[in-house]
């Protein structure tokens, strides 16, 4: 009884690991989907969906041990955070692992450009006026001629100090 129990053990151990095998693939393109499918619900204002959504791609993405889909849905759940150029502070801790992992794990220019640009535009929101001309410096030296960034500096440099203070209405 006892080696049957064991040979069914070993059959059901190799059944789960063909069963991983043949859906691992599917498991990042689930995620993609799913954080991308809640960005544009919540552009669709669609918010509790697209925000429950982008979030379980996150979660998906975090299973799935590949950094670059992580970086991705990272991005796509910050952004169903966004209202116009408003973000929601739970932006924000989306925004900057986006940004470490463009920035240290999976080197790619234009998504550390749009991590950093995003992460910037939502600490200015928040207040964090001079975090975010500084990661806007940053990201402008990599990116000179990107006008969005520059125009965002100069609407930064131009608002007025109230606006700019922390915010305390929380």
């Amino acid at each position: 009884m006892l080696a049957q129990i064991q040979a069914m053990d070993a059959q059901v151990e190799k059944a789960v690991e063909a069963y991983g095998r043949a859906y691992t693939n599917a498991q990042p393109r689930l995620a993609r989907a799913l954080a991308m499918l809640g960005k544009l619900q919540s552009r669709n204002k669609e918010l509790v969906a697209g925000k429950t959504n982008a979030l379980q791609g996150v979660a998906v993405a975090r299973k799935c041990n590949d950094p670059e889909t992580l970086a991705a849905c990272l991005l796509d759940a910050a952004e169903s955070f966004r209202d116009s150029e408003r973000f929601e502070p739970e932006a924000i801790p989306l925004l900057r692992e986006a940004m470490h992992l463009r920035r240290s794990v999976v080197p790619n220019y234009f998504g550390r450009i749009e991590s950093t640009r995003l992460l910037a535009k939502a600490l200015a929101f928040e207040g964090k006026k001079d975090e975010a001309k500084a990661l806007a410096q940053k990201a402008l030296e990599e990116a000179p001629s990107d006008t969005d960034l520059r125009d965002f500096l100069h609407r930064l440099d131009s608002a007025p100090a109230e606006a700019n203070s922390n915010r305390t209405d929380r």
